[in-house]
């Protein structure tokens, strides 16, 4: 579900600065706690799910406001210093987005890749 909000915060401009991000997480998740503690939650998980699908579009307006500062900021500073975009590595977003549309058979081939290249670690003889 967090996973979820990630993504609804991306597909609305947001730049994934990771201490704004966790400020919009931390945000969502003390509202719950404090309905919580108020006793308005009967049934946690269905309250959880709809809090955080609807917490996005609740605050929409602010994230859009800081998610534009939080761009132009960084590319006044990178334009600022003369930095020239090179290849980029897949962000949160991308990566969330790519596991979600991943068959089993890329799934299965991922881990038996992985399984591989542990094995010949471990098969490898330690030099010291």
């Amino acid at each position: 579900m967090l996973e979820r909000l990630v993504l609804d915060l991306w597909r609305r401009g947001w730049m994934l600065d990771g201490h704004r991000l966790a400020k919009h997480i931390t945000a969502c998740l003390d509202d719950i706690a404090a309905a919580q503690k108020a006793g308005r939650v009967k049934e946690f998980w269905p309250f959880f799910k709809s809090v955080v699908n609807r917490y996005v579009g609740t605050n929409a307006e602010e994230l859009k406001i800081e998610a534009m500062q939080a761009g132009s900021h960084a590319s006044q500073v990178i334009s600022a210093i003369g930095i020239k975009g090179g290849q980029v590595s897949p962000t949160l977003p991308d990566l969330i987005v790519q596991r979600h549309q991943e068959t089993l058979r890329e799934k299965l081939g991922r881990k038996r890749r992985q399984e591989a290249a542990k094995a010949a670690l471990e098969s490898t003889p330690q030099l010291f």
